[in-house]
């Protein structure tokens, strides 16, 4: 229902959901279906066995995909209502292959405690885009497309188009936020502490974080 309800939530006025189910029998089917059967916009349910790897099940996504763009969206993830037309806006202006922002703004799930970080690095080319925010034409990535890992494959894809001499670009941060467990994510970084080893607390005593580096 969240992922849902983000995607619905967007101002982005013709769009096209697919739900993409990595390990379908660990859903409730039906419900989701009947779900998704309401939607204003055209939704399709793509069920992938779970020990199928994960850029295999995106780029199943991918092959579905009819779109001029394509942008990923985590399901656990927190997504302000421009979030499409800022990252579909900046590949207007800035001319770049692949759009994003960083994962400035991360909730830690277990301690409800929502940090900053590269907080006011944006509007910029950049090495890196976060992948849940991952946007570019659809033939930018059909022409790509995900390589057969099981991790790393938004990095990887990023690194190629960049090795194509490709650039991607970074909007502001805002109208995002990753949400982090200590595990459970293709993105292996060493739990909290990738975001909590450069803690520091404001002059007004609020506490606060701002974490350097990636």
């Amino acid at each position: 229902e969240h992922a849902l309800a983000n995607v619905t939530a967007q101002n982005w006025p013709n769009k096209e959901l697919l739900v993409i189910l990595h390990g379908p029998e660990n859903f409730d089917l039906d419900h989701l279906t009947n779900l998704t059967s309401q939607l204003p916009y055209p939704t399709h349910i793509i069920g992938c066995h779970q020990n199928e790897i994960f850029g295999d099940i995106l780029n199943k996504g991918l092959d579905q995909a009819t779109g001029t763009y394509i942008t990923k969206m985590d399901d656990d993830d927190h997504y302000g209502p421009h979030h499409l037309t800022d990252l579909t806006t900046a590949h207007t202006y800035s001319n770049a292959d692949i759009t994003g922002k960083l994962a400035s703004i991360v909730h830690l799930t277990e301690f409800d405690l929502t940090v900053s970080r590269h907080i006011l690095d944006a509007e910029r080319y950049h090495r890196h885009v976060a992948g849940p925010t991952l946007t570019a034409r659809n033939s930018t990535i059909s022409a790509h497309r995900f390589l057969r890992r099981r991790s790393r494959v938004d990095t990887t894809l990023l690194e190629r188009v960049m090795a194509a001499d490709g650039a991607l670009f970074i909007t502001h941060p805002y109208g995002f936020i990753l949400e982090r467990r200590d595990s459970g994510h293709t993105w292996d970084v060493d739990g909290y502490q990738h975001f909590l080893k450069n803690a520091v607390e404001t002059e007004d005593g609020i506490p606060a974080l701002f974490l350097e580096g990636e």
